[in-house]
């Protein structure tokens, strides 16, 4: 962990900045990532969320949180969010200014300041770490993980901008799976209307056709993305967005269905307790 440092610190702080090196201790939190302090500067090691089913930026993840990108439409919902609401959405935690280093192996490493705890990693579900293979492409490596494509896909993508640039603000969330070590996840996009009053007049045909041919127009509300353990069999099953948008009401409603019953009692008495 160190050596990445040695580098960010090179490449973004003058020669007497770096005498901080001298002071360099390393410690251990319940999360199993490394917050490394330097002087009084402390860093966050990120990794990739592995439970990602939708969207289109890729998910970080850093002790009890998930890293988002942030732009400052979702920055200012959070931020100016009356207190009728917040029991409904994640925790907001700020936000931190991430950085990806490579080393001579091609592996990667992201690191975060300011440093968060406020939402203390419970259970391990596995590693999502990243490499940039010789052809300068970033490559997903798993650790005992459901095979999650989407995940990999937008997540290999951020991690490219990082890598692009030096810095990228995200904004950090309560991660409301943290809990669970093999978590059943459901990801909807609620409505008859997917895009802005600013969106081109391209993006605005293709968010209608999108919601005229999926269950978006009938019900007002599609499926984005699902995974589900099955206890069974010990794996994972997967919905992506394409068959979200391709199934009716019908197949909605036993998707639906399948996800309550998956969840098991327990988990589904701890949904409504949410």
């Amino acid at each position: 962990m160190i050596q990445y440092l040695l580098k960010y610190l090179e490449t973004h702080y003058p020669l007497d900045k770096q005498l901080l090196l001298f002071s360099v201790s390393v410690f251990c939190v319940s999360s199993g990532l490394l917050p490394v302090v330097i002087g009084q500067r402390v860093f966050m090691e990120l990794s990739g969320f592995p439970h990602q089913v939708g969207g289109h930026f890729g998910l970080l993840q850093c002790t009890g949180h998930v890293a988002k990108p942030m732009n400052a439409r979702e920055l200012a919902f959070y931020e100016l969010m009356g207190e009728n609401l917040r029991q409904f959405v994640p925790d907001y935690c700020g936000r931190v200014r991430v950085c990806a280093t490579v080393d001579d192996d091609g592996d990667l490493r992201l690191v975060a300041e300011p440093a968060v705890e406020c939402h203390p990693k419970l259970k391990r579900s596995g590693s999502v770490r990243f490499h940039l293979d010789e052809s300068g492409k970033v490559q997903v490596v798993t650790d005992r993980l459901p095979n999650n494509y989407w995940a990999a896909e937008c997540q290999s993508k951020v991690v490219h901008k990082l890598l692009e640039g030096s810095y990228s603000w995200f904004i950090l969330l309560n991660n409301i799976v943290a809990t669970f070590s093999r978590p059943c996840v459901l990801d909807l996009k609620i409505g008859t209307r997917q895009h802005g009053d600013d969106a081109s007049e391209s993006k605005r045909h293709r968010q209608l056709r999108k919601c005229r041919e999926s269950t978006s127009a009938t019900l007002g509300v599609r499926m984005v993305g699902m995974q589900l353990y099955e206890s069974r069999t010990k794996s994972y099953t997967f919905v992506d967005k394409q068959e979200g948008r391709r199934i009716d009401a019908a197949q909605f409603r036993s998707h639906l269905q399948k996800f309550v019953r998956t969840c098991g009692i327990g988990r589904a008495a701890r949904l409504r307790h949410r």
